[in-house]
């Protein structure tokens, strides 16, 4: 059996607020790593308690089949120590998070500010798309 390790780390934008939404957003971005790479038999350990119980995050993992579990803080020595280093992923890889996460989440509006101009631009386009294809629609009809 082969194992992969991965230290990603992501500079979040000053819109999220709290330690329990970063640590949705880390959880958010291992979901999204493993199924890019197709990585099977998944746990993700996480030691906010309130991430875990994250209904939208418990729907995703029950989906793509990956456990999610809360452990101790005073345990995930690994976390306290990532948690130290410089960024290394650019902000593509930020953007296309936060637009995973707003796909995700039964409240979207939340993750989009002003700051996050990339999703309100990529859903506006969807909304302009949407609307030609109904109008392509009724000139069909």
């Amino acid at each position: 059996m082969t194992y992969q390790n991965a230290t990603l780390t992501l500079q979040l934008r000053d819109n999220v607020i709290n330690s329990t939404e970063a640590e949705k957003y880390a959880i958010y971005y291992a979901i999204y790593y493993t199924q890019k790479y197709n990585y099977n038999n998944i746990h993700i350990l996480c030691d906010s308690q309130s991430a875990v119980n994250s209904e939208d995050l418990k729907r995703i993992t029950k989906k793509y089949k990956i456990g999610l579990s809360w452990i101790p803080r005073e345990a995930n020595v690994i976390a306290d120590k990532v948690s130290k280093l410089e960024p290394n992923q650019k902000e593509p890889q930020l953007n296309i998070l936060e637009f995973i996460i707003d796909l995700n989440s039964n409240d979207s509006d939340t993750l989009i500010t002003s700051d996050n101009r990339d999703i309100q631009d990529l859903k506006s386009i969807i909304e302009g798309l949407q609307d030609t294809v109904e109008i392509k629609n009724k000139r069909i009809k």
